[in-house]
């Protein structure tokens, strides 16, 4: 989180996940996953406070057109950045700062579409596909996203208040946004490698409903959207490998302050063909 104007310090607000199970289901050309926090040890937990976390992701990936429906919720923050902010804050006894019902709801669906046939995703990121020869692809994706922002306590570390007067008061918000994005990728074969990175950025309209003491406030506002993935895989005849890096941008606009919702993931999947006809 960070004032519009530079005024102030930024921080940092950041779930406490130790780590992440997940599992994947994919039928031709869908793609179901799921993702769900590992319990902590106690001593992470002291430290870190406890993020109740929940990732759900189904996509639809046709060579020109794709769909993607998400959900994303969590629970518990603590304060990534606060030495700056407590300098006599105790971290051995009482670990980081944190705000255990701080809750960050997102979820929504977007459109995206491939402008060349000769490129494909499902190649570079299911393999479900093979590209023979490098390629790539304007893109553009439509997005509509709802995003719920809720706490009880103050989410403004001590002596900021004065730089963020509204987020300072903030209670609870609704956050409707249309955001139509642009960009590239573009996929590297050198033999039985492949190597595809992908990024889009892009804009559009957030209706805000948020609350503080006292008052309902409704904000028309415009906010900024990133998102970039990248991926290496290899395509043997029996057996596939890949690796994929993303990351998702997106920004709520209150007022003096911008609140930044940032996503990354890291997946490793192989599969290999035992019998083949």
């Amino acid at each position: 989180m960070s004032n519009r104007d530079k005024n102030g310090e930024s921080f940092n607000w950041k779930p406490s996940i130790p780590g992440v199970v997940g599992g994947a289901l994919r039928i031709k050309k869908f793609y179901i996953s799921m993702g769900f926090r590992l319990p902590g040890t106690a001593e992470h937990e002291k430290k870190f406070g406890k993020t109740t976390y929940q990732d759900y992701f189904i996509n639809f990936q046709g060579r020109i057109v794709a769909w993607t429906v998400f959900y994303r919720d969590y629970r518990g923050f603590y304060l990534d950045n606060y030495q700056k902010f407590y300098p006599t804050w105790r971290e051995d006894s009482l670990g980081f700062p944190k705000s255990k019902n701080l809750h960050i709801i997102e979820g929504g669906m977007n459109l995206g579409f491939n402008f060349n046939k000769n490129f494909s995703l499902n190649a570079a990121f299911a393999q479900s596909e093979r590209q023979k020869k490098s390629a790539g692809s304007f893109l553009m994706t439509v997005s509509e996203r709802y995003q719920r922002i809720e706490t009880d306590s103050n989410i403004v570390p001590g002596n900021q208040d004065v730089n963020y007067p509204n987020l300072d008061h903030f209670i609870a918000g609704d956050f409707l946004t249309t955001v139509i994005s642009l960009g590239a990728g573009y996929q590297f074969v050198m033999g039985k490698f492949h190597l595809t990175p992908v990024v889009l950025i892009g804009s559009g309209i957030q209706i805000q409903n948020y609350q503080q003491p006292g008052r309902n406030l409704w904000r028309l506002n415009i906010p900024t959207y990133a998102n970039a993935r990248a991926q290496f895989g290899y395509n043997g005849d029996n057996f596939f490998a890949n690796i994929i890096y993303g990351a998702e941008f997106n920004s709520v606009p209150i007022k003096e302050s911008r609140v930044r919702l940032f996503y990354q993931v890291i997946e490793f999947g192989m599969e290999m063909i035992l019998m083949k006809k």
